[in-house]
């Protein structure tokens, strides 16, 4: 797949999620709050701090 391709994909995928309010992966934040979430699955401090606080899923 070309670099192009999985752009789109992604883009696509990831509105879907946005549209439908679900997530791509199963519950299992156990409550936790979106950001500890997000360290936890490898997203680093700057990760976050990059991106507006309420894009994250």
């Amino acid at each position: 797949m070309q670099e192009k391709d999985v752009k789109k994909h992604v883009k696509k995928r990831y509105g879907e999620i946005a549209k439908t309010g679900e997530s791509c992966c199963p519950s299992c934040g156990c409550g936790l709050p979106a950001r500890d979430v997000a360290l936890r699955t490898g997203y680093s401090e700057e990760d976050l701090r990059s991106v507006p606080d309420a894009s994250s899923m």
